[in-house]
């Protein structure tokens, strides 16, 4: 059985048993969840201050750029 059938298989699920399987996943993955927390420390102390642009340390940004508001003079 391949991931894409296992997926397939838990959407089939009922509310009862998905949170069956959440439980037994999360009992198989205790020794993993660890490391994950300590990125996601990691990931919070990295911005803590906010996103800022690596290039003018600007902190109004967006992903991919930076956040404009563009204003329409009438006159």
């Amino acid at each position: 059985m391949d991931l894409k059938e296992l997926k397939r298989l838990a959407d089939a699920l009922d509310d009862s048993g998905k949170r069956e399987l959440i439980y037994f996943l999360q009992s198989r993955t205790k020794r993993i969840a660890t490391p994950i927390r300590a990125i996601d420390e990691i990931q919070e102390q990295k911005h803590k201050d906010g996103l800022v642009c690596p290039h003018c340390k600007n902190h109004s940004v967006v992903r991919f750029g930076k956040y404009v508001v563009k204003t329409h003079w009438r006159g």
